[in-house]
């Protein structure tokens, strides 16, 4: 239902900014403008994982842009009396990089790029069972060099939404430390690296 919701909000607009705004509809002379960014990824608003951020055009077809990122989600579980559960997870972090234009002189403009990206993340787990309590604690700190691929869409002259693709080398440092009753009971640590894509990225852009 969430889903549906922010679908209609966005076509709304879209609606609503077309009737207004008939004419200028592209991306000439956007040198020098400046937007408030809101990110998230997907649909999916259940957990808050999203962003807000800046951008700027430098030229008429080259944009930097540069966000804090954040995300969070919690769940409680209780399998069968006497075995409970609940997990917190959080991860905050910052990216910056470029946006290279093409197409300007339509209201739609696809566009590569490349970002550099560093978060910090910690998940918590406790579970109560059989008169033992375990926590479980996982640190991560992860930094990313990504190529980007998408689109950008004018909604009107000053708003417009953009999803794009993020392709690159992500390093992972995961430490995770596990006590039952409060006495350690085992600490590694790993380093991790993948290549692939990620998730799709939307963003709303309010330019003034």
């Amino acid at each position: 239902m969430k889903k549906v919701i922010v679908v209609l909000f966005v076509f709304l607009l879209s609606s609503n900014s077309y009737a207004q705004d008939k004419e200028n509809r592209t991306f000439e002379g956007f040198k020098g403008r400046k937007a408030l960014c809101f990110s998230f990824d997907g649909l999916d608003l259940d957990k808050f994982n999203g962003g807000i951020g800046g951008k700027k055009w430098m030229s008429n077809d080259l944009a930097w842009f540069a966000s804090l990122n954040l995300e969070y989600r919690k769940r409680d579980q209780e399998n069968f009396p006497g075995n409970e559960s609940d997990s917190d997870w959080y991860l905050y972090g910052f990216s910056t990089g470029f946006e290279k234009h093409f197409g300007t002189s339509k209201r739609m403009s696809p566009f590569w790029g490349m970002s550099i990206k560093s978060t910090f993340g910690k998940s918590e787990n406790n579970s109560d069972h059989a008169e033992v309590k375990t926590k479980s604690i996982s640190k991560t700190r992860d930094f990313a060099s990504n190529i980007l691929a998408g689109m950008e869409f004018l909604l009107s002259r000053d708003i417009s939404l953009s999803a794009q693709y993020n392709i690159g080398l992500n390093y992972h440092k995961i430490t995770d430390t596990v006590t039952k009753n409060s006495v350690l009971f085992v600490e590694t640590e790993n380093s991790i690296k993948t290549f692939g894509i990620n998730r799709v990225l939307l963003t709303l852009s309010f330019y003034f």
